[in-house]
């Protein structure tokens, strides 16, 4: 605070201290701040996603959008375009969070981040073959040590109907991160779509009903399970 004082204009100065207000809860005097920081200095992109951050803490996701898009003309950093698409997507402008996105990569095709935004974006969009393109490329540079994108692959693959690169890759997932209710989730999931191993999609499904008693979708998925199973121990 006593720096920012001192050097009122100086946006090294004044940066630090403006997240140290949000960090405290004082949105108020930030805001301010980050406003007077921004007439100041409009070519440091760093400004404007300070400007940008605190509309989204205000609930102003159409003027944080606009002050991310300012960023961008001085400085497309990863910075910049993770807050101007998830800016964007929550503003329903889908078209234009993909068009940041695909952008962004076409300078920067290696980026890991990218690749795996772009990658649960079209996961989302249950653009599978596309999605399980994107996040293979992720995992042939990381390796098999990322539940998270591990369970992803899993659903990409579950989706395109290959179920048997879906089992392996949340087995994988599952083998790292037992814990997690995510991974625990989608091993059922997959397990179950495919038909195969009745009595472990329904006690993984169990497990993760467990961990998230209040999600419908594992609820109703459980209950799916368990007359599969039921039907399955009939045959035999």
């Amino acid at each position: 605070a006593d720096e920012a004082s001192r050097n009122p204009s100086n946006a090294r100065a004044i940066i630090p201290y403006i997240r140290l207000l949000m960090s405290s809860g004082d949105v108020a005097t930030a805001y301010g701040e980050a406003l007077r920081l921004q007439a100041g200095n409009g070519g440091v992109s760093d400004a404007h996603l300070l400007v940008g951050d605190i509309e989204l803490a205000r609930g102003n996701v159409a003027a944080a959008a606009a002050a991310f898009q300012k960023a961008r003309e001085i400085n497309f950093t990863e910075p910049v375009m993770l807050r101007l698409v998830d800016a964007l997507a929550r503003s329903g402008d889908e078209k234009a969070a993909g068009e940041t996105l695909a952008a962004y990569l076409a300078f920067n095709p290696t980026s890991l981040t990218g690749l795996r935004l772009a990658g649960y974006r079209n996961l989302d969009g249950k653009r599978w073959k596309v999605a399980t393109n994107l996040l293979e490329r992720v995992r042939a540079r990381l390796g098999y040590n990322d539940s998270i994108l591990l369970a992803n692959l899993a659903r990409g693959y579950s989706g395109a109907g290959q179920h048997d690169a879906a089992i392996r890759h949340a087995a994988i997932a599952y083998r790292i991160a037992p814990a997690n209710m995510m991974v625990t989730h989608v091993y059922g999931q997959v397990l179950l779509k495919s038909g195969k191993r009745p009595k472990s999609a329904r006690e993984l499904l169990e497990k993760a009903s467990l961990m998230m008693p209040d999600n419908v979708e594992v609820a109703a998925e459980l209950k799916t399970a368990q007359a599969a199973y039921r039907k399955s121990a009939q045959r035999q």
